[in-house]
């Protein structure tokens, strides 16, 4: 899933990995380094209301399901970025 962390007036959108789910509530490992924040780290344990999801993907028969973020992002890219993306994922796209 991905959720919008907040330092000050930035917000940065980041992926969060191994996740659980409590009641209303998934706990997991934040994915990324942050570019713009510096109140999170790469593989902090962090709470997220359900509420609060912003993006969420999971994969099936290596097809790529949600993940629309990374759909944005990727039809903006190159053809020859996109080549090089498609090559260093294991999922396809619709």
């Amino acid at each position: 899933m991905k959720y919008g962390f907040v330092d000050g007036s930035e917000r940065e959108y980041m992926w969060i990995g191994d996740l659980t789910v409590e009641g209303d509530s998934l706990h997991g490992k934040v994915d990324n380094e942050p570019e713009y924040i510096h109140n999170v780290v790469s593989g902090q344990l962090v709470s997220i209301h359900k509420d609060s999801i912003a993006d969420w993907n999971y994969t099936r028969n290596n097809k790529l399901i949600g993940g629309y973020s990374i759909k944005v992002i990727k039809e903006r890219m190159t053809p020859a970025e996109r080549a090089e993306f498609d090559k260093s994922v294991e999922w396809k796209f619709d």
